[in-house]
């Protein structure tokens, strides 16, 4: 075998450089951002969002890195080599965080700030904002995320809290009404408060980005509602809370906050983090200014709006002795024996009403107190007392009543006090009723129940409510119907009153000439409590005899008859058939004047007609006679 030999001859072809491919190994930055909707009550996508990757540094200014935009998704993706990661931050372990740039940005109406870096705050799952010392992962990403499953950050603090008390006496815990204002302290700045009222389910639902990552998250309540809605204006309820307010931080049996918070989300909508209170008197404050606006929402329906309120009304939980008082116009005083007592706090503020809309001033109250024949400083539902006493804590008792029906006791066949004995409440004296708080009070809930709820609801009373909202225990105050006769049966008759001598006389003479269809009805109301006590009248029977037998028609023409609520005897016996003359009534379809029946059998002779109705009888004496008939007589001799 020969030698092989080299050849000297060039290769065919052009000559070429050699090419070599060589892919660096990647580390990927998966990131969401997004933002709660404070309208929507949902978290949105923060698209079109500049996001900047950033080195943090000790002693320079951060390191700009990269910066990418967010897609229809809030979705970034940040893919990095170990030389870009070194080379861009200038370290071989950056510390990592992302600044997003939503300046200009608006999200539910809410503008969003210029910035917001991720750097003290976690994201929604916990993962952090911030990664110091971060090592290059070849193929891998940072914190272990993907696209699918990315880091979500959201921009800003939402906030979802309930606030919730145990009343004085009640073993279950209610939310806080409606409008009471409520401070969120979400920086290390404690000067720095943001304040909001809360909302119809005694929540705070809200964004804030005047926080800090790390500080302290609490909430300042104050004692202090506010609902224009209802045409509630601002009014406060004490606690024993030296600084006036109930700080959520405070180191006692409610104490509830986040302390070195670095979430991005307290609660959720559907799920509120709960801020319970039961001591300082917090809790009597909030049962307060519940009670507050139940008897507001009440009053603001009832009258359409007619009701605005007390301006800075305050309820305070010390007074004078352990009595419950409204005076001065303004402020309402509830000892501790009454802190829980519904039906009290109702009855209390029923008062203020009447100082408002009568015109009552503190002073003209004080001159009720020193006239004997005003309003007496102790006082009882069944004391006789006078007219002008009698309306002004009856009045309150209308809604005491109502609101809690267990509270009043008296009824039509009950004795009262008249100094040291007991007499009946009646029939005699007639109209003894209107000197009678009770009385009074009762009667005209007689006429509230039967007339101006009537068939709307066959529970008129004002069951207590979850939040304040008595709208939802009784639906029947949104009624057109029971509203407007409300206002003719109640309302109207408080305008009637006088400011230096308001009596129960005057308000029941309104009752009446307001409602002239209705009266017949609702005076038999009022009777059965001794007030608006009319007996009837009679002028004549026509014909005024008839056979033994009975069964003549007759005609009995008088006054104060109540239709449908009179009784005929003749001779003692019940007469029959009883109608009005159709041409005597009036223009509400009622006759007050004639009534037509028949004559039950009776014994020859004259016989007395007597008309009865709930406010009394009145006797025609020996205006009918009986005759025998023809044809018994035996003839002459």
């Amino acid at each position: 075998m020969s030698n092989p030999t080299r050849s000297t001859a060039p290769l065919a072809g052009t000559a070429r450089p050699a090419q070599v491919n060589v892919t660096f190994p990647k580390m990927d930055i998966f990131v969401r951002f997004e933002i709660w909707n404070v309208q929507e009550k949902k978290f949105e996508p923060v698209a079109s969002l500049a996001v900047d990757l950033m080195d943090s540094n000790r002693v320079v200014t951060d390191t700009l890195m990269e910066t990418e935009i967010t897609d229809a998704n809030g979705c970034v993706h940040f893919s990095l080599t170990k030389a870009d990661l070194q080379q861009k931050s200038g370290e071989d372990k950056p510390d990592l965080y992302f600044n997003a740039r939503p300046k200009g940005k608006t999200c539910g109406g809410v503008s969003l700030p210029d910035e917001w870096s991720t750097k003290k705050w976690n994201d929604k799952n916990g993962k952090p904002g911030y990664f110091p010392n971060t090592a290059f992962v070849a193929g891998g990403s940072l914190g272990g995320v993907t696209a699918t499953d990315p880091l979500v950050y959201r921009i800003g603090l939402d906030y979802h809290a309930r606030f919730l008390f145990k009343g004085p006496k009640e073993s279950r815990s209610y939310r806080a009404p409606k409008g009471l204002l409520v401070g969120l302290h979400a920086a290390n700045d404690s000067g720095q408060v943001e304040w909001h009222r809360t909302d119809a389910h005694g929540d705070l639902h809200g964004l804030t980005f005047d926080t800090e990552g790390g500080a302290d998250v609490f909430f300042q309540v104050k004692f202090n509602i506010k609902d224009p809605d209802i045409n509630l204006p601002e009014s406060t309820a004490t606690s024993d809370e030296l600084a006036g307010a109930w700080f959520t931080n405070w180191s006692d049996a409610d104490q509830k906050y986040c302390p070195g918070n670095s979430r991005t989300s307290i609660g959720t909508q559907a799920s509120p983090e709960l801020f319970p209170c039961s001591i300082n008197g917090r809790n009597v404050a909030l049962f307060f200014l519940t009670m507050l606006y139940e008897h507001t929402t009440f009053f603001f329906h009832l009258t359409d709006g007619a009701w605005t309120g007390v301006p800075d009304l305050e309820v305070d939980k010390h007074g004078f002795g352990d009595s419950a008082y409204a005076w001065p116009v303004g402020e309402v005083h509830i000892t501790e024996d009454w802190w829980g007592d519904r039906g009290t706090l109702i009855h209390e503020l029923s008062h203020q009403v009447m100082w408002k809309e009568v015109g009552i001033s503190s002073l003209d109250i004080v001159g009720q107190i020193i006239d004997p024949q005003g309003l007496c400083m102790k006082h009882y539902e069944d004391m006789i007392s006078n007219w002008t006493h009698a309306v002004i804590e009856g009045w309150a008792e209308i809604f005491e009543g109502i609101f809690e029906p267990s509270s009043l006791s008296l009824t039509g066949s009950s004795t009262v006090r008249d100094g040291n004995r007991r007499v009946p409440l009646g029939p005699n004296p007639l109209n003894q009723g209107l000197s009678v708080e009770g009385a009074f009070a009762q009667g005209v809930i007689g006429v509230f129940k039967s007339f101006v709820v009537g068939s709307a609801s066959p529970t008129p009373s004002v069951p207590r409510s979850e939040n304040g909202d008595v709208s939802q225990t009784a639906p029947w105050i949104k009624d057109p119907g029971v509203k407007q006769r409300f206002q003719s049966a109640i309302w109207g008759p408080l305008h009637a009153l006088k400011a230096d001598q308001p009596l129960t006389a005057d308000f029941i003479s309104r009752m009446r000439d307001l409602n002239p269809g209705a009266w017949p009805n609702m005076v038999v109301k009022l009777n059965e409590f001794n007030i608006a006590m009319f007996p009837p009248q009679i002028d004549s029977i026509s014909p005024a005899n008839g056979p033994a037998d009975g069964g003549q028609s007759v005609t009995i023409r008088g006054s104060l008859f109540h239709p449908g609520q009179t009784q005929v005897t003749i001779g003692g016996r019940a007469a029959t058939g009883m109608a009005s003359v159709l041409g005597d009534q009036d223009a509400y379809g009622n006759n007050e004047t004639t009534i037509t029946c028949r004559t039950p059998p009776g014994s020859p002779g004259k016989a007395d007609v007597v008309v009865t109705t709930s406010a009394g009888s009145a006797t025609l004496e020996k205006g009918y006679e009986y005759q025998v008939a023809a044809s018994t007589l035996e003839p002459e001799p």
